[in-house]
């Protein structure tokens, strides 16, 4: 009887290998499926942005700034898994979402698309003669239209500026009543001539 148990606890025994044997091994066909299968995603993935038109340099330089990725896997306390001697584990990162490049210029601030006015003042006299250039926007290269005025300083009391048209887009206007001099304030009208200085 004594025999009979022997055999019994040997062939349990013989069970309990064979259970833990193939319990490893799916274990570790397993893991090395999941790391293939990261692999397998890891070079699809590049493949793919490399045939979407990315530039692979910055693909790398944002490979590169991405934190380590670190996986565990946990298998039985009593299994053992090796490695080919050299042989390292390494897993793709996920897929790297790059930000659209600006626009061109700055054409989108609201700010830029306000019209602008600039000023050009000569001295004329105790008076000055003033030309104005103004600008659809912030970055127009020319203004789309201009005006020239003379500006005068009246001291009658509380003091006050007087006013007069000389000019509209490069054409005289009429003189005023008692100006002789219309021609005279024209000539130092500041005409834009391709230089914003």
């Amino acid at each position: 009887m004594s025999e009979d148990m022997h055999e019994r606890d040997i062939a349990a025994t013989d069970e309990m290998i064979r259970n833990l044997r193939a319990s490893t091994f799916r274990k570790v066909a397993i893991g090395a499926s999941i790391v293939t299968a990261t692999l397998f995603l890891g070079s699809s993935l590049l493949v793919w942005t490399s045939k979407q038109g990315n530039d692979p340099e910055v693909l790398k330089e944002a490979l590169r700034r991405m934190p380590p990725l670190n996986v565990t896997v946990t298998l039985d306390p009593d299994s053992k898994v090796k490695l080919a001697e050299g042989a390292t584990v390494t897993l793709a990162n996920p897929p790297v979402t790059m930000p659209p490049p600006p626009p061109p210029g700055n054409n989108n601030d609201p700010a830029i698309q306000t019209s602008v006015t600039v000023f050009k003042t000569v001295k004329y006299g105790i008076s000055e003669v003033i030309t104005g250039w103004k600008f659809a926007n912030g970055a127009a290269k020319k203004p789309d239209s201009q005006y020239c005025y003379f500006k005068r300083w009246q001291d009658s009391g509380g003091g006050t500026w007087t006013l007069q048209d000389i000019a509209n887009d490069g054409v005289m206007a009429a003189a005023p009543y008692g100006v002789i001099d219309q021609e005279a304030r024209f000539a130092r009208c500041q005409w834009f001539n391709g230089n914003l200085g």
